[in-house]
């Protein structure tokens, strides 16, 4: 098991191998999972900014659909903090140049100061271009969890979104000091 200090482990590592893949292109992407779940932990947006592909998109828990750029904006920010995440049930699947992992995890992790811990399968799509694996696209669902849950969390972050919006516009509209 491969674990950072306290913060980030896979455990009970289930790897699948389509016909004709090869022992080391999952090890290199097991490893590369790894890392991009401590750059996430330490917030080095500069291991990010590798990991991601241009054109990453992420689709979150709750149908929310972001790109690279707003994802590394969440990590400078602080709007979005992984305290620590453990995965498990990790399969990787490679297709070519192209692999596909899943896993379930559990985070503790907050999204603009409110708790969003708890356990999420996912999905990532990675792409080796020039033998350098990164990452296209993700997709999060909250484990065991009921749809009335996801539509409160999605109602409470709407309200937040149109708050923080109207607290902007209100700074704005005040006469700067001098």
């Amino acid at each position: 098991m491969q674990s950072y200090p306290g913060s980030l482990n896979f455990n009970e590592i289930n790897v699948a191998m389509a016909t004709g893949c090869c022992a080391d292109l999952i090890e290199e992407v097991r490893e590369f999972e790894f890392a991009w779940g401590v750059a996430y932990i330490k917030r080095d947006t500069a291991a990010l900014e590798r990991i991601m592909a241009d054109d990453y998109t992420f689709t979150d828990p709750l149908g929310g659909v972001t790109d690279k750029r707003q994802n590394l904006d969440y990590i400078r920010t602080g709007l979005f903090v992984i305290k620590d995440t453990h995965s498990r049930d990790v399969r990787v699947r490679i297709y070519g140049e192209t692999a596909v992992v899943t896993a379930l995890s559990s985070f503790t992790a907050r999204y603009r100061g409110v708790a969003v811990n708890g356990s999420y399968q996912y999905t990532d799509v990675l792409v080796r271009r020039g033998g350098i694996w990164s990452a296209v696209a993700s997709q999060a669902t909250l484990a065991n969890r009921g749809l009335l849950f996801l539509l409160c969390r999605r109602f409470l972050s709407e309200r937040l979104d149109a708050l923080s919006s109207l607290i902007t516009k209100k700074k704005n509209a005040l006469p700067s000091a001098k």
